[in-house]
């Protein structure tokens, strides 16, 4: 094998899934970072040896997730060697980089994770997907992703709101000056709003 040893990948693997969980979609830096997470063998390793080192069947999963998916694989002996077969029926698993999960499930207000067509219902109750913590994890992340939206919205109409004004004939030098004053202060708002919120969403 031309691999090296699957745990050298780690952190491309990490990069790869942009920190986050692929099955609950926890943020490393909401879950006691980095070394609350692990290399999950996609297909587990102890029903496909030869890809036990194969960095394309490696993926970021946190501990809980790993430990619950253990070695479970019900397309076992299904797919006859097309990788791409990943669930049978309603049971088994979606491959998070060659299919969409937002086709499979949603995500509600509340942080659940609904499911929409197989095998979502099978992951979501054996992976424990709705568990208090990574619930309110991801209801906390939606609500600053409104927020966040809310203040995009607030903030172009401001600005074209001020844009209005300068366009009144009638308005003194100082007037515009203070408008202009004004909607650099409130850019500068914007821009301090947006550092915080990737931050806070871990988008970086």
């Amino acid at each position: 094998s031309s691999f090296r040893k699957y745990h050298e990948y780690r952190q491309e693997i990490r990069e790869d899934c942009c920190g986050r969980c692929v099955y609950c979609d926890a943020h490393e830096n909401e879950i006691g970072g980095v070394e609350s997470m692990t290399l999950d063998h996609f297909r587990p390793k102890d029903k496909y040896k030869h890809l036990t080192h194969d960095p394309s069947n490696l993926v970021w999963a946190c501990h809980i997730c790993n430990q619950l998916k253990g070695n479970l694989w019900p397309a076992y002996g299904h797919d006859n060697g097309h990788y791409e077969v990943t669930f049978i029926n309603e049971k088994g698993f979606i491959d998070p980089f060659s299919e969409d999960i937002a086709d499979f499930m949603e995500l509600s207000p509340d942080g659940q994770l609904k499911a929409l067509k197989d095998p979502a219902l099978y992951i979501i109750s054996f992976l424990k997907l709705n568990r208090i913590g990574v619930r309110k994890i991801r209801e906390n992340r939606r609500n600053k992703y409104e927020r966040r939206q809310e203040y995009e919205i607030y903030y172009a109409q401001a600005v074209r709101s001020i844009d209005s004004f300068l366009q009144n004939p009638l308005l003194s030098e100082e007037e515009k000056k203070q408008l202009l004053v004004d909607k650099e202060r409130l850019k500068q708002q914007y821009k301090l709003m947006l550092e915080n919120s990737e931050q806070d969403l871990n988008l970086h």
